[in-house]
């Protein structure tokens, strides 16, 4: 998935890999620029890159790494520190 795919194709291929998470489509790279993230396709910008935000707005957690574990772990400490 390319940040330059439609929602529809966007959502076809988040339903059809079966992702249960939430999964934000930043089509207009707002959430690019304003978290400093590289442009898709150079090698600093990790696809999936898995984000964990607090209750401040502080980004808690953020890995390149498919760990599903640590992104929950991440989630629950985040929303336990609510």
């Amino acid at each position: 998935m390319d940040v330059e795919d439609s929602f529809e194709q966007s959502y076809s291929w988040v339903s059809t890999a079966g992702v249960t998470s939430p999964v934000l489509l930043d089509s207009d790279k707002a959430l690019y620029s304003a978290y400093s993230i590289s442009e898709a396709g150079h090698s600093d910008s990790p696809f999936p890159l898995h984000v964990v935000v607090d209750g401040d707005g502080v980004i808690t957690y953020l890995s390149k790494d498919n760990q599903p574990e640590r992104v929950r772990d991440a989630v629950q400490d985040a929303l336990d520190a609510l």
